[in-house]
Protein backbone atom coordinates (compact mmCIF):
# COMPACT_ATOMS: atom_id res chain seq x y z
CA UNK A 1 0.00 0.00 0.00
CA UNK A 2 1.26 4.20 -0.74
CA UNK A 3 2.87 5.90 1.82
CA UNK A 4 0.33 9.26 3.25
CA UNK A 5 3.44 12.04 3.90
CA UNK A 6 1.76 15.20 5.29
CA UNK A 7 3.93 18.41 7.12
CA UNK A 8 2.61 20.52 9.52
CA UNK A 9 2.30 23.73 8.93
CA UNK A 10 4.02 26.19 10.71
CA UNK A 11 2.02 28.64 13.45
CA UNK A 12 1.68 31.97 11.72
CA UNK A 13 2.08 33.43 15.61
CA UNK A 14 5.39 32.73 16.13
CA UNK A 15 8.42 31.50 14.73
CA UNK A 16 9.27 28.97 17.47
CA UNK A 17 7.11 25.64 16.40
CA UNK A 18 8.96 23.09 14.68
CA UNK A 19 7.35 21.68 11.56
CA UNK A 20 6.44 18.24 11.64
CA UNK A 21 5.84 14.97 8.46
CA UNK A 22 3.80 12.59 9.45
CA UNK A 23 3.96 9.33 7.52
CA UNK A 24 1.18 6.85 7.41
CA UNK A 25 1.24 3.47 6.34
CA UNK A 26 -0.67 0.33 6.90
CA UNK A 27 1.64 -0.79 9.82
CA UNK A 28 3.31 2.39 11.03
CA UNK A 29 2.36 5.83 11.99
CA UNK A 30 5.06 7.91 12.56
CA UNK A 31 6.92 11.57 12.45
CA UNK A 32 9.65 13.63 11.28
CA UNK A 33 11.02 16.59 12.71
CA UNK A 34 11.28 19.07 9.70
CA UNK A 35 12.55 22.58 11.27
CA UNK A 36 13.75 22.38 14.83
CA UNK A 37 12.94 24.46 17.48
CA UNK A 38 14.95 27.57 17.66
CA UNK A 39 18.12 28.01 20.07
CA UNK A 40 16.29 30.28 22.00
CA UNK A 41 13.77 27.67 22.84
CA UNK A 42 16.14 24.89 24.07
CA UNK A 43 17.84 27.36 26.24
CA UNK A 44 14.41 28.50 28.06
CA UNK A 45 13.25 25.44 28.24
CA UNK A 46 16.66 23.70 30.29
CA UNK A 47 16.90 27.13 32.58
CA UNK A 48 12.81 26.86 33.30
CA UNK A 49 13.88 23.03 33.74
CA UNK A 50 16.83 23.77 36.26
CA UNK A 51 14.85 26.56 38.28
CA UNK A 52 11.62 24.62 38.57
CA UNK A 53 13.49 21.28 39.58
CA UNK A 54 15.85 22.98 42.07
CA UNK A 55 12.64 25.19 43.36
CA UNK A 56 10.40 21.58 43.74
CA UNK A 57 13.61 19.55 45.15
CA UNK A 58 14.27 22.38 47.68
CA UNK A 59 10.27 22.70 49.06
CA UNK A 60 10.05 18.86 48.67
CA UNK A 61 12.93 17.75 50.74
CA UNK A 62 10.69 16.96 53.78
CA UNK A 63 8.02 14.62 51.80
CA UNK A 64 11.62 13.03 50.20
CA UNK A 65 12.51 12.42 53.98
CA UNK A 66 9.06 11.31 55.06
CA UNK A 67 8.68 8.90 52.22
CA UNK A 68 12.91 7.42 52.64
CA UNK A 69 11.99 6.74 56.12
CA UNK A 70 8.91 5.03 55.21
CA UNK A 71 9.98 2.84 53.06
CA UNK A 72 13.36 1.95 55.34
CA UNK A 73 10.80 0.92 57.83
CA UNK A 74 8.73 -1.36 55.59
CA UNK A 75 11.20 -3.85 54.36
CA UNK A 76 14.16 -1.97 54.97
CA UNK A 77 15.42 -2.84 51.60
CA UNK A 78 17.10 -0.08 49.59
CA UNK A 79 15.06 3.26 49.32
CA UNK A 80 15.71 3.95 45.41
CA UNK A 81 14.57 1.90 42.72
CA UNK A 82 16.97 2.69 38.94
CA UNK A 83 14.91 2.02 35.88
CA UNK A 84 16.64 2.35 32.55
CA UNK A 85 14.79 4.33 30.09
CA UNK A 86 15.16 5.34 26.44
CA UNK A 87 15.40 8.99 26.08
CA UNK A 88 15.70 11.86 23.45
CA UNK A 89 17.74 10.22 20.16
CA UNK A 90 18.06 6.34 21.45
CA UNK A 91 20.29 7.46 24.83
CA UNK A 92 19.88 5.46 27.84
CA UNK A 93 20.09 6.99 31.64
CA UNK A 94 18.43 5.91 34.42
CA UNK A 95 15.41 7.10 35.74
CA UNK A 96 15.51 7.66 40.02
CA UNK A 97 11.99 6.26 41.31
CA UNK A 98 10.80 5.51 45.10
CA UNK A 99 11.09 1.57 45.72
CA UNK A 100 7.62 0.45 45.20
CA UNK A 101 8.03 -3.58 45.36
CA UNK A 102 9.89 -5.85 47.66
CA UNK A 103 13.67 -6.16 47.49
CA UNK A 104 13.56 -9.27 45.57
CA UNK A 105 10.50 -8.23 43.29
CA UNK A 106 12.06 -10.85 40.20
CA UNK A 107 13.16 -13.64 42.43
CA UNK A 108 9.60 -13.68 43.58
CA UNK A 109 8.40 -14.12 40.33
CA UNK A 110 10.86 -16.79 39.40
CA UNK A 111 9.53 -18.61 42.64
CA UNK A 112 5.75 -18.45 41.75
CA UNK A 113 5.52 -19.47 38.01
CA UNK A 114 1.78 -18.89 37.56
CA UNK A 115 2.38 -15.10 38.84
CA UNK A 116 5.46 -15.43 36.17
CA UNK A 117 3.47 -16.13 32.94
CA UNK A 118 0.52 -14.05 33.56
CA UNK A 119 3.29 -11.41 34.17
CA UNK A 120 4.77 -12.19 30.56
CA UNK A 121 1.96 -11.76 29.16
CA UNK A 122 0.53 -8.31 30.42
CA UNK A 123 3.50 -7.09 31.62
CA UNK A 124 1.41 -6.28 34.64
CA UNK A 125 0.13 -8.20 37.48
CA UNK A 126 -3.31 -7.44 39.07
CA UNK A 127 -2.96 -7.16 42.82
CA UNK A 128 1.06 -7.44 42.29
CA UNK A 129 1.51 -9.51 46.03
CA UNK A 130 5.48 -7.92 45.46
CA UNK A 131 3.85 -4.34 45.81
CA UNK A 132 4.88 -2.98 49.55
CA UNK A 133 1.94 -1.05 51.66
CA UNK A 134 3.96 1.87 51.28
CA UNK A 135 4.52 1.21 47.74
CA UNK A 136 0.74 1.03 47.29
CA UNK A 137 0.26 4.88 48.59
CA UNK A 138 3.20 6.20 46.10
CA UNK A 139 1.74 4.46 42.99
CA UNK A 140 -1.63 5.98 43.56
CA UNK A 141 -0.44 8.88 44.13
CA UNK A 142 2.68 9.43 41.65
CA UNK A 143 4.95 10.20 44.87
CA UNK A 144 7.36 7.41 43.63
CA UNK A 145 8.33 9.70 40.78
CA UNK A 146 9.07 12.63 42.72
CA UNK A 147 12.78 11.44 42.67
CA UNK A 148 12.96 11.96 38.84
CA UNK A 149 13.62 15.94 39.88
CA UNK A 150 17.07 14.77 40.11
CA UNK A 151 17.18 13.47 36.30
CA UNK A 152 15.46 17.13 35.27
CA UNK A 153 17.71 18.91 37.51
CA UNK A 154 20.83 17.03 35.57
CA UNK A 155 19.61 17.49 32.04
CA UNK A 156 18.16 13.67 31.45
CA UNK A 157 14.68 14.37 31.51
CA UNK A 158 12.41 17.55 30.98
CA UNK A 159 9.56 18.31 32.47
CA UNK A 160 7.41 19.87 29.72
CA UNK A 161 8.05 19.17 25.93
CA UNK A 162 5.47 21.43 24.27
CA UNK A 163 3.82 24.24 27.24
CA UNK A 164 6.52 26.68 26.04
CA UNK A 165 5.03 26.74 22.60
CA UNK A 166 1.62 27.21 23.99
CA UNK A 167 2.98 30.03 26.14
CA UNK A 168 4.58 32.16 23.37
CA UNK A 169 1.72 31.37 20.63
CA UNK A 170 -0.83 32.53 23.33
CA UNK A 171 -2.33 29.85 23.44
CA UNK A 172 -1.34 28.68 27.51
CA UNK A 173 -3.92 28.32 30.42
CA UNK A 174 -3.55 26.48 33.47
CA UNK A 175 -6.70 24.58 32.47
CA UNK A 176 -4.88 23.55 28.72
CA UNK A 177 -1.68 22.85 30.63
CA UNK A 178 -3.49 20.39 33.48
CA UNK A 179 -5.35 18.78 30.26
CA UNK A 180 -1.70 18.19 27.99
CA UNK A 181 1.11 18.56 29.47
CA UNK A 182 3.77 15.97 29.38
CA UNK A 183 5.35 15.95 32.75
CA UNK A 184 8.17 13.93 34.76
Amino acid sequence: MEQMVTTLPRSQEDGLNSRVALRITPDIISTDIVDEPSRLYHISKRCIDIVLATIGIVVLTPVFLIIAIRIKCDDGGPVFHFREIVGLHGKRFFALKFRTMIPDADTYLEKHPDLLRQYQQNMKLLNDPRITRTGKFLRRTSLDELPQLFNVLAGQMSFCKTWYYWLMAGQWSPAHFLRRAYCV
